[in-house]
C-alpha cells in the first residue's frame, strides 16, 4: 500500500486525500491549523460557491492550454457527481452552484466524513518545514515530527485572506526542488486608486455600474455589477473580477485606470432630454437635485461642486476615471495570482523534475473569476493529483 502525505487540509488537499484513499493508498493529511477546511468555510460569504456550470477557459488567468487539460481531467459535472454522491444537495443561480443548505460547513463536514470513512489520517497543528527526497520516497518534516511517504502532495494554499494559517510556504517547498515559481500577489481584491478629495464623501456607497479597465488607451476588460465605493478606491465583485488583470499590468510597470459609468441603463441623449423636461417643470432645482431620483445622495455629493453644471455632472455620472495605484493587501484578497508555474507540472500536477511530488490548488499559478472557478480548480487539481499519486509510476517501476 502506497503512503501519501498531503500538506494542507483545504479544498484541494481534502479532495486529493479522498481520491488517493479511494484508490487504495494510505493517506495522511498534515494541517497547520487546529481544524481543516477553514478557507472553504469563508468562500461565498460562508455559502460556498462549489463550482460554475459556465466553464469558459477565459474565466481563468494563466496558461490556458494547461488549465484546460487539468480541468478536463475532473470536470464540473464530475465535481457535482462527487458531492451528490456524498449526500450534498445543491442549487444553482445562473450556473453558480451552492449547497442547498447555503452553508459551507455542510461541504466541509461531508468531505471529512468521507475521508474518515476511508481510514485517512488527519494530523492537525502540524506545520511542515521541509520535504527531503530519500532513496525510497520522501520524508516530510514538521516542527515536531517527520513522516515517510512514497508521494507528497503540496496543497497548502497561499497567503491570501486574513484566515488563520494562510502562508506562502508552498513556494519555499517548490524552490527547494528547483521548481520555478512566481511570487504571490493579491487577486479578487479591492483596487486602490489615486486619492481624490471626494473619496471621503462617497465612501460606503453601493451602486450598479459598468467598469472598464483601461491601459495605454485600450480597454482591457469590462465588468458590470454592484460597485462599492471606498475612501481608498473601489471594491465589489466587478472590481474583484478586474483585479487580477490590473495587478498584472501594475506588475509590468504600466499605469491602468478604471472608467466608471454610474448610469449603465441610460442613453446620454435620452436622459438629457428627460432632465430638460424636468428642469422646465422645476426651474429652481440644482443639477444634483435633478438627478436625486437616479443616484445615491452621497454619490451625487461627491460628483457635484458648488458650480457644477448639469452637463458636467452628467459627464462624471457617465464616466468617472480613476487611476489604479495598487491592488489591496493580501489580507483583503480572496485568492492569489502567482505560484508554482504550470509548465513545471504535468497535467496531473506532478513535478516534471521530481516524480512523486505534486502541487495542487491555489498555490499553482492559476487564478479564476469569482463564481466558483477557484474552487473548481481546487477540486480538479486535487482529484487528478490524488488519483495519480496513488498509482505513481516511479513506485511501480521500483
Amino acid at each position: 500500500m502506497k503512503k501519501i502525505v498531503i500538506i494542507g487540509g483545504g479544498a484541494s488537499g481534502l479532495m486529493a486525500g479522498i481520491m488517493a484513499a479511494r484508490a487504495g493508498a494510505a493517506v495522511t493529511i498534515l494541517e497547520k491549523c487546529e481544524k481543516p477546511g477553514k478557507k472553504i468555510l469563508a468562500t461565498g460569504n460562508g455559502r460556498c460557491n462549489l463550482t460554475n456550470r459556465n466553464q469558459e477557459i477565459s474565466c481563468y488567468h494563466g496558461d490556458k492550454e494547461r488549465i484546460r487539460r487539468v480541468l478536463s481531467g475532473f470536470t464540473p459535472e464530475e465535481t457535482l457527481s462527487f458531492f451528490h454522491g456524498l449526500g450534498l444537495f445543491t442549487k444553482e443561480r445562473d450556473g453558480w452552484v451552492y449547497p442547498r443548505t447555503d452553508q459551507a460547513l455542510s461541504v466541509v463536514n461531508l468531505l471529512l466524513q468521507e475521508y474518515a470513512s476511508l481510514k485517512g489520517k488527519l494530523k492537525t497543528l502540524e506545520e511542515v518545514t521541509e520535504i527531503r527526497k530519500e532513496d525510497q520516497g520522501f520524508t516530510v518534516y514538521t516542527k515536531g515530527w517527520h513522516y515517510q511517504a512514497d508521494a507528497v502532495i503540496v496543497a497548502c494554499g497561499t497567503p491570501a485572506s486574513n484566515i488563520e494559517g494562510v502562508s506562502g510556504d508552498a513556494l519555499k517547498l517548490a524552490r527547494d526542488f528547483g521548481i520555478t515559481c512566481r511570487e504571490f500577489r493579491p487577486s479578487l481584491v479591492p483596487l486602490k486608486c489615486r486619492r481624490e478629495n471626494y473619496f471621503a464623501k462617497w465612501a460606503g456607497v453601493r451602486t450598479q455600474a459598468v467598469l472598464e479597465l483601461v491601459c495605454e488607451g485600450r480597454t482591457v476588460q469590462t465588468e458590470t455589477g454592484e460597485l462599492q465605493l471606498t475612501d481608498y478606491g473601489i471594491s465589489g465583485i466587478p472590481v474583484f473580477q478586474l483585479s487580477s488583470r490590473a495587478g498584472e499590468l501594475l506588475e509590468q510597470g504600466k499605469k491602468p485606470s478604471v472608467k466608471i459609468s454610474f448610469l449603465p441603463d441610460f442613453q446620454r441623449t435620452e436622459l438629457e432630454n428627460s432632465l430638460k423636461n424636468l428642469k422646465s417643470n422645476y426651474p429652481d432645482r440644482k443639477p444634483e437635485q435633478l438627478l436625486a431620483g437616479l443616484l445615491p445622495d452621497k454619490l451625487l455629493a461627491a460628483l457635484s461642486g458648488k458650480k457644477t453644471t448639469l452637463e458636467q455632472l452628467l459627464d462624471r455620472a457617465f464616466c468617472t476615471e480613476l487611476t489604479v495605484t495598487a491592488c489591496g493587501a493580501l489580507k483583503q484578497a480572496q485568492i492569489c495570482a502567482g505560484g508554482i508555474s504550470l509548465d513545471q507540472l504535468t497535467e496531473h500536477m506532478e513535478a516534471k523534475n521530481q516524480p512523486g511530488l505534486f502541487f495542487t490548488g491555489e498555490c499553482t499559478d492559476t487564478d479564476g473569476r469569482c463564481g466558483g472557478y477557484n474552487l473548481q480548480w481546487a477540486w480538479s487539481t486535487g482529484a487528478v493529483a490524488g488519483i495519480r499519486a496513488a498509482r505513481e509510476r516511479r513506485l511501480e517501476q521500483g
